[in-house]
């Protein structure tokens, strides 16, 4: 059990150990192409990818993730009076990076 726990860490580091410097250089593109100009950007291919690849696992984890932290916190929520908020923070925001943003649009208003 311990052995197969420590292949699969292996392996998770060094996907993240190969993928880490695409991702930086698609965000950091991404970034400087945005700022420096006043028109919309077009994405290129890397970053429509990258955005595949990456981006999307990771919002539809971090909508699992603020699914579960909002139920935890409904109660706490109901009591604040900021339900609305917290499902708008945890649920509604990762959901529309995820499914309405266009491919290798980062920072779009989506």
């Amino acid at each position: 059990m311990l052995t197969q726990a420590r292949k699969v860490l292996t392996v998770i580091m060094v996907l993240m150990l190969v993928l880490l410097p695409f991702h930086s250089a698609v965000l950091a593109q991404s970034a400087a192409t945005y700022e420096s100009t006043e028109y919309e950007v077009q994405p290129d291919g890397a970053v429509m990818t990258a955005d595949f690849v990456l981006m999307r696992p990771l919002g539809i984890a971090s909508m699992a993730l603020g699914m579960v932290f909002f139920v935890v916190t409904l109660p706490f929520s109901a009591l604040g009076g900021n339900t609305d908020e917290a499902f708008d923070e945890m649920i509604a925001k990762p959901t529309k990076f995820t499914f309405t943003r266009p491919l290798g649009h980062f920072y779009s208003k989506y």
